[in-house]
């Protein structure tokens, strides 16, 4: 199964309003459904988290928030449509998804019912995310990648300020 890469690996996020978030850092994740591919949502992402329906609150209030770095990740596919040199697919992604949902700790019963919303639900989305994309200036956020040489880049120091911050917040977390 897939794995979320360190040290992109935490969702460090800020929330904008209902159902719209920000990456506050890099978040990647290496995908077998993609031949071991690493998916890399850029710092700055918009996105909505998680599309479980608020018309369903029995399925919402049980699945909202247990799979929120899946859902960074299959929302930046569902925009891009690409990983790489390749094309990603709807069916693909959604496998994509799958992995991504365990590997946020969730069981078969959640990983299953979460891939058959998006698989059932997801069409739209799918067909409008490039132009989403580029209405939310997405396009502008290029995926980060290593330091080169000579150092740090200005958004990896961003990035380890953030999770410094993150950490002084919460002591108690590993």
């Amino acid at each position: 199964m897939g794995r979320f890469v360190p040290p992109h690996d935490r969702l460090l996020l800020e929330e904008l309003g209902q159902d719209r978030f920000r990456l506050l850092a890099p978040l990647w994740f290496e995908a077998e459904a993609l031949g071991g591919r690493i998916v890399k949502a850029a710092s700055g992402f918009l996105f909505d988290r998680e599309s479980i329906p608020r018309w369903l609150p029995w399925i919402y209030a049980w699945l909202a928030g247990t799979a929120s770095r899946a859902g960074a990740i299959h929302d930046w596919l569902t925009q891009v449509q690409k990983v790489e040199d390749l094309q990603v697919d709807r069916r693909t992604a959604n496998a994509v998804y799958y992995e991504a949902t365990k590997a946020d700790g969730n069981g078969w019963l959640t990983q299953w019912i979460k891939w058959l919303g998006v698989s059932l639900g997801g069409r739209v989305s799918w067909r409008t995310g490039p132009a989403r994309f580029q209405r939310l200036r997405n396009d502008r956020r290029q995926p980060d990648s290593l330091p080169k040489r000579g150092g740090a880049r200005r958004e990896d120091q961003l990035v380890d300020l953030v999770h410094k911050e993150w950490r002084r917040r919460h002591p108690e977390a590993p």
